[in-house]
């Protein structure tokens, strides 16, 4: 997961900062670094031919609208489909020269979408859900009492109730002392929506 992206440090930087589609050398050239991570990959002592194969195969979609090989479905190891969903979540949450970041929300909502139209797995969005929830941990929620609150772990009984710590009030003032609240155990309070935070 870490080690899929190295070799897109060896795609031209204008490529990679373009805000319009790619002309057709930079998309060839995108779709080429998973055959050079492949290659860096399996020359590197110690790793198991595994990661190679994950990292090759992690931009291959189900519906074979993938690269580099345009496999489907059940030609996509389990691994590599998920570490694919997951890639795709990241990159959502991520600002990029041609679009503003998503929030944690509206990117698995993307995400779920994604995978009905058979463009990721619906296994590994699933398991993608189960883990993370419809709020990322670290983003800011604002809540039904007007407090604005962190999100500090998902719920495994609610994908949009998380737990959360209040870090603000609703005069704006930091709280006193540390309040952390399971929403899927707090049927009065509930996420009004997803809050940016300016840094």
């Amino acid at each position: 997961a870490l080690l899929h992206d190295a070799a897109m440090a060896w795609v031209r930087e204008e490529y990679l900062s373009e805000k319009g589609p790619l002309p057709k050398a930079g998309r060839a050239a995108v779709r080429r670094h998973p055959l050079w991570a492949l290659k860096a990959l399996s020359d590197a002592d110690g790793l198991s031919p595994s990661v190679a194969l994950w990292a090759i195969q992690i931009h291959e979609r189900p519906d074979g609208s993938g690269y580099p090989f345009a496999l489907r479905s059940e030609e996509i190891s389990r691994p590599a489909a998920l570490l694919a969903a997951v890639d795709v979540f990241c990159a959502l949450l991520s600002p990029r020269p041609h679009r503003r970041e998503l929030g944690g929300r509206e990117a698995m909502d993307l995400c779920v979408r994604l995978a009905g139209e058979g463009q990721l797995s619906g296994e590994a969005v699933k398991a993608l859900l189960r883990a993370v929830g419809l709020y990322p941990v670290g983003s800011h929620v604002a809540l039904s009492t007007g407090e604005i609150a962190r999100v500090i772990a998902a719920s495994a009984d609610a994908y949009d109730r998380p737990v959360v710590s209040v870090v603000c009030s609703p005069s704006g003032l930091a709280p006193r002392g540390s309040r952390v609240m399971d929403l899927s155990r707090l049927d009065g309070i509930s996420i009004d929506r997803e809050r940016s935070i300016t840094r």
